[in-house]
């Protein structure tokens, strides 16, 4: 398995039922939270808002 270095170990027992999939380090698309931020910045982008309030109406 390839992982970066700090999200990895050796001692790990993966279940049968479990299948681990190698993806690439960079894939930000495959990422769910890289989605939210993408909605974000495209519905948000150059807007300005008085107060947080403002923001979640």
């Amino acid at each position: 398995m390839y992982s970066v270095a700090f999200h990895s170990t050796k001692n790990i027992e993966v279940p049968e039922n479990i299948f681990l999939i190698n993806s690439s380090p960079y894939t930000p698309e495959l990422n769910p939270c890289e989605q939210v931020w993408g909605y974000i910045k495209q519905r948000f982008k150059n807007q300005c808002f008085e107060n947080l309030n403002k923001l979640k109406q």
